[in-house]
């Protein structure tokens, strides 16, 4: 999802679906929803920064303290975020949570992404995960059909598209 979701793909989609009024908020949209989750990704990255470390302990350690494809918090606040995720059952079964300050690496990552960046939409994509950024972009874009947006999406991509993609598939390819 994160590789389709850009401003300028889904301006083009509304335009050839007669979704105009969608169009002229699509960029003001995305800024707001990637405000709004901001924190919550913050959170999200410094769980993983520490899963490699807790593996050993818990198998199974979750980056998200909701459930896999569970809706979002309610309040994506940082304080919250951070209070969610030191109290779930993953990070209190980790033999080095009582040790860990994961609101300071949180806020290590919160920096990062308030820090200008000279392609944002890159920089989002890269960070952000694509089923949380498409569930903000469900509140501001009301009534959207995310599911034929990448129907249509699919049959329009190529792998010349998106340079990271290639990277992989050119790496791959030189293996042999």
């Amino acid at each position: 999802e994160s590789f389709f979701l850009e401003p300028n793909r889904l301006q083009n989609y509304f335009a050839n679906h007669s979704q105009g009024d969608l169009s002229a908020s699509i960029h003001s949209s995305f800024e707001l929803a990637v405000n709004e989750i901001s924190d919550y990704q913050a959170v999200r990255w410094a769980l993983q920064r520490q899963a490699t470390a807790w593996r050993n302990q818990s198998p199974w350690f979750g980056t998200t303290w909701t459930g896999k494809d569970s809706p979002l918090p309610e309040d994506l606040s940082f304080q919250s975020c951070v209070q969610n995720a030191t109290q779930s059952r993953d990070f209190h079964s980790a033999a080095f949570a009582n040790k860990l300050d994961l609101g300071g690496i949180a806020q290590e990552y919160r920096d990062r992404f308030a820090a200008p960046v000279a392609n944002p939409v890159a920089d989002y994509r890269w960070w952000y995960n694509g089923k949380d950024l498409q569930r903000v972009l469900t509140r501001h874009l009301s009534g959207f059909d995310f599911r034929k947006f990448y129907d249509w999406c699919i049959d329009r991509a190529t792998i010349a598209d998106y340079p990271d993609l290639q990277f992989i598939n050119d790496y791959i390819g030189n293996l042999n």
